[in-house]
């Protein structure tokens, strides 16, 4: 695989001294991210705004909501900055993705495989390693695959809303590394 020279940050509130954040960190929070922390019922999406409030803020000096700019999908990127950026949570962890070039990259923690998120969303090609994999292996195949998936739909802009039926062409069109440590598996995807 090409380099791509991808940066990844991580975050993790359980491992944080900055977890919980002071009102002071939240107040310096770009309003988007302190209005999500304030108002989240979930510990998870406090932790997820914090999460990326830090990351954007510790490596590219993002302070307030002027400074990114949403996508018709979601995607965020900078405003006034070629750099190409990316996010993604799982429980306590964030990751942000920094790249010159278009990047895409999905977190997720290996629990236990979900079945109806494969049987909905999966290519054909996934199904078939998803069920060759043994029965000890699956929650890890599962999860290997499906941020491959995340990251190629988030790189292509249109996540999910893209026609099911496009996921293996979308999937085919970027170079997608996959890396894991302990049980968090992430997956980077870049244009080919």
């Amino acid at each position: 695989m090409p380099e791509h020279n991808v940066q990844l940050y991580f975050w993790d509130a359980e491992q944080s001294a900055d977890w919980p954040p002071t009102e002071a960190q939240v107040d310096s929070f770009p309003t988007s991210y302190a209005t999500r922390y304030r108002e989240a019922k979930a510990e998870s999406v406090r932790q997820q705004a914090c999460g990326s409030a830090f990351l954007l803020a510790m490596h590219l000096g993002v302070t307030s909501d002027e400074q990114l700019k949403r996508g018709e999908h979601g995607q965020l990127s900078l405003v006034g900055d070629p750099r190409h950026i990316c996010l993604s949570h799982s429980g306590p962890v964030t990751v942000l993705a920094v790249s010159e070039r278009p990047v895409g990259v999905d977190l997720e923690r290996v629990t236990e495989e979900r079945p109806h998120i494969a049987d909905r969303f999966f290519p054909e090609s996934f199904r078939r390693e998803l069920d060759a994999a043994s029965e000890s292996d699956r929650p890890e195949v599962f999860f290997r695959l499906w941020t491959r998936l995340e990251a190629a739909l988030k790189l292509d802009g249109r996540g999910f809303t893209a026609p099911r039926s496009s996921f293996e062409e979308i999937l085919e069109r970027y170079d997608i590394e996959t890396e894991q440590r302990n049980d968090l598996i992430w997956s980077i995807a870049t244009e080919k």
